[in-house]
Parts: structure tokens; C-alpha cells; sequence
């Protein structure tokens, strides 16, 4: 952190990363960054508990990690702003229905159910989180 130049504000994303971490680390990492780069934006994206227990651990055994229940998930977002005084929640949206125009006509409709069905057991969602002064 102490290698970004953030004069000028900064904006920091993190795809696909939290996942593989812990509650504790994400947060400790959430409450540094507010510290660090006051004024400055977060995007990430998320599961909630039953994603992280059913969708990712496959993934995530595939990989060596055989205990998810410490691993980092959201299912009430309103525990985003409990890191720090400093962390305010901007938006939320469905991760699926945040990366592609479900109301595309080239998307068929099996495929904007499935993303829609997906949202909202797995709780998958893209968050903004601000760092205020």
C-alpha cells in the first residue's frame, strides 16, 4: 500500500480474490486500506454463505483449502460497514447481472434465469465500498 501514489485518489479492485481468504484478513486489510486511502473506493465481488459452502468449495478443496468455514463471505452487507467508522457501502449489484446486460436480445432466456437464479441463492454480488476522511 505504501508503494501507490493516492494524491489523486484511488480506486482499488479485487475480482475474484477475497474468496480465498479469511473473514479477519479481509477485513484487517479493509480497515488498512481505509486508513490508508482516505477519500479512496474499493470494488470487489462476494458470495454469501451458501455459495462459499456449496458453489466454492469445490474450488477451493481443488485447491488444497479442505476448511472454508473462516473463508470470507457476505450475506448482510451491513457487516461491510462495521470494519471502521471510515468504510461506507456505495452500491451493491448482482454479480452476474453486473458484468453483462441480462436485457441484451443475444442473451437467450435460460441464461438470464440461470444468472438470475445464481444471484440470488449463491448471494453473488459486486460491492463499492468508500473510505471516507
Amino acid at each position: 500500500m505504501d508503494q501507490i501514489d493516492a494524491a489523486s485518489g484511488a480506486v482499488l479492485y479485487a475480482a475474484g480474490v477475497f474468496h480465498y481468504f479469511t473473514t479477519q484478513q479481509i477485513r484487517d486489510m479493509g480497515i488498512a486500506m481505509a486508513d490508508k486511502f482516505p477519500g479512496g473506493r474499493l470494488v470487489f465481488d462476494a458470495v454469501g454463505k451458501f455459495g462459499r459452502d456449496v458453489l466454492m468449495k469445490g474450488t477451493l478443496k481443488n485447491m488444497g483449502m479442505n476448511d472454508v468455514s473462516g473463508l470470507f463471505y457476505v450475506n448482510d452487507e451491513s457487516g461491510l460497514e462495521g470494519w471502521s467508522q471510515k468504510v461506507k457501502l456505495m452500491t451493491k449489484k448482482s454479480y452476474m447481472q453486473g458484468y453483462y446486460k441480462l436485457d441484451d436480445p443475444n442473451i437467450k432466456g435460460i441464461h438470464r434465469f440461470l444468472a438470475r437464479l445464481c444471484d440470488s441463492l449463491a448471494k453473488m454480488y459486486i460491492y463499492q465500498i468508500e473510505f471516507t476522511v
